[in-house]
């Protein structure tokens, strides 16, 4: 009966406006909502010229790759601009 009553009175609040009211009498039924959020992720791509980086032992220790179709390292050809 003391329930009823309590009832009772957060309904007359939820009807005369009192959002407080209504939240706790939509819970006691639904259950509580669970809230979304919204994630942003980001991500940067970072491009490392590896012959412009001191390498820890040295320039004799820098490993050397060949590309086809690029000058070697440190040498001018008719693509390479600088």
């Amino acid at each position: 009966m003391f329930g009823d009553a309590i009832a009772l009175a957060q309904a007359r609040q939820a009807i005369k406006g009192e959002t407080s009211a209504a939240k706790e009498i939509r819970e006691a039924i639904e259950g509580r909502s669970i809230e979304q959020v919204d994630q942003k992720r980001e991500f940067s791509v970072v491009m490392i010229d590896a012959s412009n980086r001191p390498h820890p032992g040295g320039d004799a220790a820098r490993p050397k790759t060949e590309v086809p179709g690029l000058p070697a390292h440190g040498e001018s050809g008719p693509d390479n601009v600088g």
